[in-house]
């Protein structure tokens, strides 16, 4: 009985540590996209617009060609091939 509440304790533990390094992490990555894009569009508005709209471009693309069926006997090639990664 010991070992399992012991066992119940390690894991739960380990859980909420792994949750807490994760959202660390999430609030890292949304600052630093966050200070990019005050930089940029510091720099050049016109440009941080362009480049948010080649990228929503990209990820529209990128699920559009996730969630579409291929046709048959054709592989994903060039753009088609490399845009889903950023989706997903």
């Amino acid at each position: 009985m010991a070992k399992k509440v012991s066992d119940f304790l390690v894991e739960t533990v380990g859980e909420a540590v792994a949750e807490v390094l994760l959202s660390l992490l999430a609030c890292a990555l949304l600052g630093s996209l966050v200070l990019i894009a005050h930089l940029s569009w510091s720099f050049s508005p016109r440009v941080t617009l362009a480049g948010a709209g080649l990228l929503s471009l990209a990820l529209a693309h990128g699920a559009w060609i996730t969630f579409r069926a291929p046709g048959k006997g054709r592989g994903r090639r060039g753009l088609a091939a490399v845009t889903p990664f950023g989706f997903l």
